[in-house]
């Protein structure tokens, strides 16, 4: 015995129903089919039934793609999971922000050009208290960044979670929230319309501000010859020992090195990027001295190297203690091996 599989629709019409009331049919009824004809007709219409509920399969599998699409669409500004010590441009709107990584971290950036804003992202990792701070320079210095700051929640740019103008340092800013785990955005933007100049934002933690951090409570671990990533940041910055030392690296697109060293008094140093093989291609760094804290530049080169592209640049230290290097990419797409000296 062979068992025909019909569906609902031919089963119907074999019955001699209306598929869509499911009542019988009035009229008159149909001459009889040729039992071969009418297996024919059988078999079309099983066929016709197939191929509607596939077509109404793919107008599902479009369905759910399109709200899949829609979905994406509203997703708030993610970070890219790499932290950056210094700002990505563009950086200009909410959509576009650079990620710093999670307290607490910090990243260099400036306003530049009229009615310029930089856009940031943190990820909070555990609920309660976090501090948002701009660094501009010594308060009484008339070239600092007169800097204004707000915090939003990443998932709606439009809540305005704090503000800030001038709590900091001088004309810094500075803000402390209570925060729950997540993403939140940071915009910074100047006093005025033609406020222009560099700057640090920093996401700390109590006790782990910047202007917190004695002396005392700053260690230099034991000098490394290799770097080590993440040193993006100048909090995770890899020793170089007391000087003289060198240590080997590297600049990834967009890539910034932050390294310490130390010294015992005060005296002359000359600080410079080099290849790390003879022979190798150059690679275009920027060097920057900074204090130890990372906020107040001493000195910079771009390629006062004798070797082509490479930095180099001499200093004297006005005491002993902790220092710190900055090395970047002359541009965002810089990269290649370097070894830093310091002598």
């Amino acid at each position: 015995m062979k068992l025909l599989v019909v569906s609902t629709v031919a089963a119907l019409a074999i019955l001699g129903c209306d598929a869509s009331t499911g009542s019988d049919d009035s009229g008159p009824a149909d001459p009889v089919d040729d039992p071969q004809d009418q297996g024919h007709d059988q078999h079309d219409d099983v066929d016709a039934a197939d191929d509607e509920a596939d077509r109404a399969g793919d107008h599902g599998h479009e369905a759910d793609e399109t709200r899949d699409e829609d979905e994406d669409d509203v997703v708030a500004p993610a970070d890219d999971g790499q932290a950056h010590g210094a700002e990505v441009e563009p950086n200009d709107d909410a959509e576009h922000p650079t990620f710093i990584g999670s307290p607490s971290c910090s990243a260099e950036a400036a306003l530049e050009g009229r009615d310029d804003a930089d856009w940031f992202s943190v990820r909070i990792v555990a609920p309660g208290e976090v501090v948002f701070a701009t660094a501009t320079g010594e308060p009484e210095d008339d070239t600092a960044t007169d800097t204004r700051l707000e915090v939003y929640a990443a998932a709606d740019p439009t809540r305005l979670l704090g503000f800030d103008d001038d709590s900091g340092e001088g004309s810094a800013s500075r803000v402390a929230l209570d925060l729950e785990p997540g993403l939140v955005l940071v915009k910074v933007y100047g006093y005025t319309t033609a406020t222009n100049g560099p700057y640090t934002i920093s996401a700390a933690l109590p006790g782990e501000e910047p202007s917190e951090v004695e002396e005392d409570e700053v260690a230099l671990g034991p000098a490394q010859a290799v770097e080590s990533e993440s040193n993006g940041v100048v909090a995770a910055a890899d020793s170089m020992g007391s000087a003289p030392s060198s240590i080997a690296a590297s600049l990834d697109a967009r890539d910034v090195d932050w390294f310490a060293f130390q010294v015992d008094g005060p005296r002359s140093v000359t600080i410079q990027t080099r290849p790390t093989e003879e022979g190798a291609d150059g690679t275009d760094t920027v060097v920057e001295l900074f204090d130890r804290d990372g906020l107040t530049s001493l000195a910079s080169d771009d390629d006062g190297s004798d070797l082509p592209l490479f930095s180099r640049l001499s200093v004297d230290l006005p005491a002993g203690g902790l220092y710190t290097v900055r090395v970047s990419g002359y541009s965002e797409s810089t990269n290649g091996a370097y070894t830093l000296s310091i002598d």
